[in-house]
């Protein structure tokens, strides 16, 4: 699963090949240091040819919803599961997405039942980005896009702390994985790996992220040393 997660660096257009400089909402979202559910995230989609920024409610809203229901709190997409569940399967033919990261939180358990906060990253500190699907819907007669992220299972690092992880893709597929041609499900699925833990970095930070309106950078600070695999 992934529950959190931070967008906190600049310089995207280069690492997603988009234009960020006419999208206000760029600027009044990012940095983000705690993201969370049904908060708007940055996307990135493609049109064949071109890449696009669109930001998106965080938690899927399917296409034939009359209205915003809690009970729809699709957030992730387990890779497992996304031919069977009906929300998932037309997205995944067609409607993918980029979902731009600095870095992802999942909870450790500790004594007493608590609960610490990790944050996994990329060991060269550069931002990546997770494998989505999106949606367009009309409940209410309004266009909500909306998107989920897709989790697959957990590479040595992450499964010290989860059972699962979302779905990094390594810089060479974007361009695959958006590409609306790109219906192979086999081919798709492929795509969908535990990302290389060497590549990746955690450690426990501040549990000050466990409450969503904590927002400043002080979160992503290390409070004790890395984990190692």
């Amino acid at each position: 699963m992934c529950g959190r997660f931070d967008l906190n660096q600049h310089q995207l257009e280069i690492y997603f090949g988009v234009d960020l400089s006419g999208v206000a909402e760029y600027g009044e979202r990012i940095p983000a240091y705690n993201i969370a559910p049904t908060d708007r995230v940055l996307t990135v989609i493609s049109g064949g040819q071109t890449n696009y920024p669109r930001f998106m409610r965080w938690g899927l809203v399917p296409r034939w919803s009359k209205e915003i229901s809690s009970k729809y709190t699709m957030i992730n997409a387990r890779d497992d599961q996304i031919l069977q569940r009906r929300a998932y399967t037309g997205p995944f033919k067609s409607q993918r997405c980029l979902i731009p990261a600095s870095g992802f939180y999942e909870w450790r358990k500790g004594p007493n039942r608590s609960r610490w906060p990790v944050r996994f990253t990329s060991k060269d500190g550069e931002p990546f980005a997770f494998a989505g699907i999106w949606e367009r819907a009309r409940p209410g007669g309004e266009e909500v896009l909306s998107c989920s992220i897709i989790t697959t299972s957990p590479n040595e690092l992450c499964s010290q702390v989860h059972d699962r992880m979302p779905v990094i893709l390594p810089s060479g597929l974007y361009g695959a994985w958006m590409d609306p041609e790109e219906q192979d499900a086999e081919n798709l699925l492929e795509m969908l790996q535990p990302y290389d833990p060497a590549m990746m970095r955690a450690y426990p930070v501040s549990q000050d992220v466990n409450a969503v309106r904590n927002k400043g950078c002080s979160l992503i600070e290390a409070v004790g040393p890395d984990l190692m695999w």
